[in-house]
């Protein structure tokens, strides 16, 4: 019975010990985390205020449309059939295109199709959007905006530079203010 005791005051005292050191790590690393600067995320293409790339495209349905053109403002979507959070952001991103032509933004989706890849399921999801245009991996439009990685959203301004660029579309513009009577 002393053997049991000993042994259960020594196994008490390793845990003890363990989880001293492990709040200690953690601590320190929450300390590190909290210094060290976040990383953005980098969509590639070119910077904000730079000239966007300009090209005439084929969209899937047979329709050529001008990807970053002067004259209007463009919101430029790339997804990847290769991409796990493409298939995950898709079906909202759709669901807002008309929201965003509300806007004033023309749509244009680019769909990059790794080889042997079925685009079906994404090519789906994204359909309800105006200009989808499904190309194969390395498309002509990826190319053209140098993407680094998907899904990455470009605005394009009417002046042709690039306004935003980012992980996630722009945020919606706020609904304008109703008249007031007075």
């Amino acid at each position: 019975m002393v053997v049991l005791t000993a042994a259960v005051c020594v196994l008490a005292v390793v845990v003890l010990f363990n989880l001293t050191v492990t709040a200690g790590l953690v601590r320190r690393l929450r300390e590190q985390a909290l210094a060290a600067p976040a990383q953005a995320y980098d969509a590639g293409g070119p910077a904000i205020g730079a000239p966007a790339p300009t090209l005439t495209a084929r969209t899937a349905d047979g329709r050529d449309v001008e990807v970053g053109a002067a004259g209007r403002r463009t919101l430029v979507a790339f997804f990847a059939t290769s991409c796990t959070a493409c298939s995950r952001e898709a079906p909202g991103f759709a669901a807002r295109a008309a929201e965003l032509r509300e806007q004033g933004l023309t749509v244009v989706t680019v769909l990059d199709r790794r080889p042997g890849d079925d685009a079906g399921p994404l090519a789906a999801a994204l359909d309800p959007v105006d200009h989808l245009v499904v190309e194969d991996m390395p498309g002509q439009v990826l190319s053209a905006f140098e993407v680094a990685a998907t899904p990455a959203f470009f605005l394009v301004a009417a002046d042709g530079t690039v306004e935003s660029k980012g992980q996630y579309p722009p945020a919606p513009a706020p609904a304008p203010a109703a008249a007031g009577r007075g």
